[in-house]
């Protein structure tokens, strides 16, 4: 009879912390699993500070890393998805301590198969969390609703910006048919479920208040977590310890080590998957075509220095941007260069002939001005951060009712705005991330009665700092697009439109 294998770990597991037991040996080997490297850390003056031993090695005060283990204990959520190799390296006892919500089950009428699967999901995965990876336009709010309608506790759905707290609190009450609660924008009215923006629960987290409501919490639910992954969240987590956390996101770079630790600790591993290209073959999505258009930058030298006003500490002053800094080319070569904002005013104009409703993302306020004089003779409306809640939800309405045909956005945009008539996004920020290109994609692929598909157009630099961004943003969109062409600008903006729409005419 062969002798049972004595386990050199145990693992008390409960909701949202696990306890692991072992030598300290052992625990120094799991700590070099449970680590990773933050972006730039090589650049931290923490890492560049150290000693020289009595050998002459130099010893640093920090090794670059940051470590997941914390006094014996790792985010259960890590700890589940690292289980298989953490058994793979020792005999490991699970000790699973961790308890469920208790759940109504009650059948949800109109919902798509593939909403009800990611609910069951993450009813199975409530004894600690997860992540719901569902394309933009795919309803995670929905989903967040119909789970919450299953629940009997309290919970909290988190968002991270203002316009997203009222546009998700009146989208859950008109599912749920009950009064939701809403923290944020300077109320305090919780409810069995309630919206509340991150920055309110973080300022008020030592508030006697704000903490019998929280820690009566046994759930939360992050929208948008992609955008959330910060000490704020992981702060109020800590404090309220819910029975599960759920992060909903529409693209997750979870290959990339300092984003995969820190939103699997907080939230739990990926429970469900549902991408774009499976939501247009299926029907629940638009068909699109990404017109990725080569702007060739013709200025020449570097970008000359400027004065910008910042606020730091309450205190407004003005400081000089060097020449030929990141933030000097990106004013001279995007936000006041010409030539490629006669492009971008230019594919608008066509696109307004053939009827389509646009959305023109930028990224800087100044460069939001300079379209917007461009295009005064358009009626058109601002969303951005400087523009009235209320006000932006109002252009969002209109455009969807069929009486609006221009927004002019920022990257709010890229913050789960749900406006089902946009057929047509032009996309000048020139900005890096992959994710947020999908991001911003996928928002234009909500159906809607008499919608004929998406036209994406990625303003797409060569010959400058910015051209590797558009490598990116183009491998991105490859991803996700029905089809993809390339064109470059030659000031043949209805020729570029053409060629977009006899691509989207020849999609099945």
């Amino acid at each position: 009879m062969t002798p049972a294998i004595q386990p050199q770990v145990i693992a008390k597991v409960y909701n949202r912390r696990t306890q692991l037991l072992c030598p300290p040996e052992i625990l120094e080997r799991l700590k070099e699993l449970l680590r990773y490297h933050p972006p730039n850390y090589r650049f931290m003056p923490l890492y560049k500070e150290g000693i020289y031993d009595e050998n002459g090695t130099f010893v640093r005060v920090w090794d670059g890393y940051i470590n997941c283990i914390h006094r014996g204990t790792v985010a259960t959520g890590l700890f589940l998805d690292k289980h298989p190799e953490i058994e793979r390296m020792f005999p490991l006892l699970v000790d699973d301590r961790r308890t469920l919500p208790t759940f109504r089950e009650i059948s949800i009428d109109g919902a798509r198969p593939f909403q009800l699967e990611a609910v069951s999901a993450m009813q199975a995965a409530s004894n600690t969390g997860g992540l719901i990876v569902s394309a933009t336009g795919s309803g995670k709010t929905l989903i967040a609703g119909m789970y919450f309608k299953r629940l009997v506790g309290t919970a909290c759905f988190v968002v991270d910006e203002l316009s997203l707290l009222a546009q998700s609190k009146d989208a859950l009450e008109k599912f749920l048919g009950e009064r939701v609660g809403i923290v944020g924008k300077s109320l305090f009215e919780p409810k069995r479920i309630t919206c509340a923006t991150i920055q309110t629960l973080h300022r008020h987290r030592n508030n006697a208040h704000f903490k019998r409501w929280m820690r009566s919490l046994e759930v939360i639910i992050i929208d948008e977590v992609h955008v959330a992954i910060n000490k704020r969240n992981i702060d109020v987590v800590r404090m309220v310890k819910p029975k599960a956390v759920f992060g909903l996101t529409a693209t997750l770079e979870l290959q990339k080590e300092h984003i995969y630790f820190p939103v699997v600790a907080l939230t739990g591993p990926v429970i469900y998957r549902y991408s774009i290209t499976k939501g247009v073959e299926q029907g629940y999505l638009s068909e699109g075509v990404a017109c990725c258009v080569e702007y060739r930058d013709r200025l020449q030298g570097i970008a000359p220095c400027y004065t910008a006003t910042v606020r730091e500490k309450g205190v407004t002053k003005s400081v000089v941007i060097a020449a030929g800094s990141p933030a000097a080319e990106y004013r001279y070569r995007i936000v006041l260069n010409k030539e490629r904002n006669d492009c971008i005013e230019a594919l608008v104009r066509a696109g307004l002939e053939h009827k389509r409703k646009i959305v023109l993302l930028l990224e800087q306020k100044a460069h939001i001005r300079v379209l917007a004089k461009r295009l005064h003779d358009v009626p058109h409306a601002i969303a951005s951060g400087s523009v009235d809640t209320e006000d932006r939800r109002k252009a969002m309405r209109l455009m969807d009712a069929g009486k609006l045909d221009l927004i002019i956005a920022s990257r709010v945009f890229g913050k789960g705005v749900d406006v089902a008539a946009v057929d047509m996004i032009v996309d000048g920020t020139a900005l890096t991330s992959r994710n947020n290109s999908i991001q911003r994609y996928g928002r234009g692929v909500r159906l809607q009665q008499g919608k004929n598909g998406l036209l994406y157009f990625d303003i797409q630099d060569s010959g400058n700092l910015f051209q590797d961004a558009a490598y990116n943003r183009r491998a991105a969109l490859h991803t996700v697009a029905t089809a993809t062409l390339d064109c470059v600008w030659r000031r043949n903006a209805s020729k570029i439109i053409q060629r977009a729409l006899q691509a989207l005419s020849r999609i099945d």
